[in-house]
């Protein structure tokens, strides 16, 4: 299924007569700024988050090169992160300085994008340090350099900022969207990569799948969670599991008591049973087909220090 699944999108012909690739592209990108996805894998998102966003670097190449796009510059003014709008820095110490390195002590920023439209799809905005560099030099635009370089930015401040909220997606929709997207734009260059890549390649395809959280009661147990509004407090912790062979996470809930019983589980989590109804949706078994039909090549891989 791996193969089947790889190569139905192995071609730039392919991708481009079909939109669910740049589709499922749009929803991951608007999935990964989500509370959904906040929720979800937590302090583990930085790796999913990586794949989405080379993938959406490989779509406007791809839908470039088919004539599918249009790009242009723009600007957005907007508070500053590093002060919060005070013009006065609070390092990690509490101390607050006089002077914020970030906006120079004018509380806003002028942050920029180029902002790619899709047929049929919708906008994209990727930072102007992360858009491809080959297309930034084909479009001609004026460098930093050029005296036009300031009047080829648009100010959108009016009608759009930064930080938008993104879409919620349950685990079995992302699995489906990561499927498609990936077959189109992540799995074929491996086969046009050169050596020194795999191993980048291989590092931003390395994220877990979460697939769910299991019943909300204690897994060891079985005892009910109890959540006192009142007093803020809960009876139950929530455990983030995986496994060493199969690449996603899923979460269980354990009581308080049961957490201080069975710390063996938690430091070898391997003695924790899959959940199979988790992962019993169609979209996540054919994610997880392909990445088992593909490890074989992924592990293959040296690391960049090897190659040196």
């Amino acid at each position: 299924m791996a193969q089947a699944i790889v190569s139905s999108f192995s071609t730039l012909e392919a991708v481009t007569k079909d939109a669910a690739p740049y589709r499922a592209i749009d929803a991951l990108n608007s999935f990964v700024r989500s509370d959904a996805f906040g929720r979800q894998y937590l302090i583990f998102g930085h790796a999913l988050r990586r794949q989405v966003y080379a993938m959406k670097n490989q779509a406007i190449r791809r839908a470039h090169a088919a004539q599918l796009t249009t790009h242009r510059r723009v600007s957005v003014v907007t508070q500053c992160r590093d002060c919060g709008g005070t013009g006065r820095y609070v390092p990690w110490s509490g101390e607050q300085l006089d002077h914020c390195r970030a906006c120079s002590n004018t509380g806003t920023v002028t942050l920029r994008f180029v902002e790619t439209t899709v047929a049929g799809v919708g906008a994209w905005h990727t930072p102007e340090e992360r858009f491809p560099n080959e297309l930034t030099a084909c479009l001609e635009w004026p460098d930093w350099r050029s005296e036009d370089y300031e009047a080829s930015w648009s100010d959108v401040s009016e009608t759009w900022t930064v930080n938008q909220p993104g879409g919620d997606l349950d685990p079995p929709a992302v699995a489906e969207h990561l499927v498609i997207a990936e077959a189109a734009f992540y799995w074929p260059r491996w086969s046009t990569a050169a050596r020194w890549q795999l191993p980048y390649l291989k590092e931003q395809g390395d994220y877990r799948l979460y697939i769910g959280e299991e019943a909300d009661r204690c897994h060891f147990c079985h005892a009910p969670r109890v959540l006192d509004r009142e007093k803020r407090t809960c009876n139950t912790v929530n455990w983030c599991v995986h496994h060493n062979d199969v690449p996603v996470r899923w979460r269980i809930v354990v009581c308080d008591p049961c957490s201080k019983k069975h710390q063996a589980e938690f430091l070898d989590q391997s003695r924790i049973p899959f959940p199979d109804h988790l992962a019993s949706a169609p979209a996540v078994r054919q994610w997880l087909d392909v990445r088992a039909g593909l490890a074989a090549m992924i592990s293959a891989v040296k690391s960049p220090e090897e190659y040196r």
